[in-house]
């Protein structure tokens, strides 16, 4: 099957590898492969991979369960895409980040054998994914990072994000432990903020009114929130989403009168105490699309 890619076309393989790959790779002029066993592919041995290198720019491998061996990834050193995500752990090679110096864009559901993702500068990542990821390295060796999207994660604040200079969109999710939002208000050009299921942040609201270039701002099941008046400050704001278990602790929305650029304004679900929390939806609106789409990453 033939699709449309991250580029260009994207070939979604189906059945087992065999050695028609590459001849099908060139007469299609497809430079994008995606190995999922719910779209078709038959799992097991990846050797052919290791002949693909300058043939591919972007290679996905979804498997619901184990990737075994995952060591001819190695050889496709010019990958400008890489995204891998497995049911299981159950891995026997090491991912060796390091072999994929020209990354754009990486996406991982993170496994214990991975290794070299933040010891080597990454100048051209631009995109980054990542899912269940344990460790708290600083992310400063990917100076032109500019959209990143966490899941399960494990820190506690921000600080892995120093030196990130032109950070566009944040969205982290499902971080239990994350309780500090201070140093948000640096990125200044940030224009997508997403926070889902991080219920322990008690500091650093009040930086988000700091983000004068802030077009999207969605909380959703963040537990309690004292205040959302800082939000007056966030001149661009075109959207603005309250979901879930969020409660905002004084109830005043009266702030989004003072907020001229504001399309749509999405409650649910509307608490008692909430004033001036009128639903916007405005039908001439088209939101801008998120930057990292469904079909390209996790």
């Amino acid at each position: 099957m033939i699709r449309p890619g991250w580029r260009g076309k994207e070939l979604v393989w189906e059945g087992e590898l065999d050695e028609q790959l590459l001849p099908t790779l060139q007469r299609e002029g497809i430079r994008e492969l995606e190995l999922n066993d719910c779209n078709g592919w038959i799992p097991g041995p990846l050797d052919i991979l290791s002949s693909l290198d300058g043939a591919l720019d972007a290679l996905s491998i979804l498997r619901f369960g184990s990737l075994e061996r995952i060591d001819p990834v190695h050889m496709l050193s010019r990958l400008l895409k890489l995204k891998i995500v497995s049911g299981s752990t159950g891995m026997k090679d090491e991912l060796d980040l390091t072999a994929f110096p020209h990354l754009h864009g990486l996406a991982l559901e993170w496994n214990k054998r991975y290794v070299g993702l933040t010891e080597i500068a990454r100048p051209d990542l631009n995109m980054l994914y990542l899912g269940c990821y344990r460790r708290s390295d600083s992310f400063s060796n990917f100076p032109n990072l500019q959209h990143l999207m966490m899941k399960e994660v494990n820190f506690p604040n921000l600080e892995f994000l120093r030196g990130l200079h032109d950070l566009r969109t944040f969205w982290v999710g499902a971080n239990r432990r994350f309780q500090d939002l201070s140093g948000i208000g640096v990125h200044a050009n940030l224009e997508w903020l997403i926070i889902d299921g991080c219920s322990q942040i008690q500091n650093g609201w009040e930086e988000v009114g700091r983000l004068a270039n802030l077009r999207d701002f969605s909380i959703e099941n963040v537990g309690e929130v004292s205040t959302l008046t800082f939000l007056e400050g966030c001149r661009s704001l075109e959207t603005l989403g309250i979901w879930g278990n969020t409660n905002i602790l004084d109830g005043d929305f009266t702030f989004i009168d003072r907020l001229p650029g504001l399309r749509q304004l999405k409650i649910k679900p509307v608490k008692r105490h909430y004033t001036g929390c009128t639903e916007i939806d405005d039908p001439n609106y088209k939101r801008t699309p998120f930057p990292i789409q469904p079909e390209q990453w996790p």
